[in-house]
């Protein structure tokens, strides 16, 4: 029936695929759903195609590539999140949409366009905010990633312009009152 309707029904589709590197560039095999049980590549992406009877055209990369086997933030690590910088309160989560201005949650699937979101981590007491992890997500797996991303920017944030903190210090002009509005 998916068949059929690939054929008379012109649309976008949405859909992971794999690459085998050919030399030069990557190049794509099939539609992730298509390969055999054991088959390897080299790595996988999620493409954009305008399926007009049955021929994709119009071919564009969402997402990826990513090495093969695809990673999964599902089978990660676990992150221990410093507190808050200023209050020492606990960290927060959130995937926001542009769109929707409002919260996104996890789901399967996203639809066709994916949905614009920005992920960060924010405090809990004083509502301070990390950096922002910008992208466009199509799956379940692209809404992980943007929270594994946001909680490393969290975790990295403080030591990312250290060498600039020491340098002033060194300095003297991270103390106040600054030296020439001392008695």
């Amino acid at each position: 029936m998916n068949k059929i309707l690939d054929f008379l029904l012109p649309r976008f589709l949405t859909e992971d695929v794999a690459l085998k590197d050919d030399g030069d560039q990557l190049a794509i095999v099939c539609p992730m759903h298509d390969l055999k049980p054991g088959e390897q590549y080299d790595a996988t992406a999620t493409m954009r195609v305008f399926n007009l009877f049955g021929r994709a055209l119009f071919p564009r990369v969402v997402s990826g590539p990513w090495p093969w086997p695809r990673p999964s933030p599902l089978h990660l690590e676990p992150m221990e999140l410093p507190p808050c910088p200023f209050c020492e309160g606990p960290p927060c989560i959130t995937v926001q949409s542009f769109e929707q201005n409002g919260p996104v949650y996890r789901q399967a699937f996203y639809g066709c366009g994916g949905v614009d979101v920005d992920a960060y981590v924010f405090c809990h007491a004083c509502g301070a905010q990390g950096p922002q992890y910008e992208n466009v997500i199509f799956h379940e797996d692209d809404y992980l990633s943007a929270e594994v991303e946001a909680a490393r920017l969290w975790t990295e944030r403080s030591a990312k312009h250290r060498d600039l903190y020491d340098g002033i210090a060194a300095d003297g002009l991270t103390t106040y009152p600054p030296r020439e509005n001392r008695a």
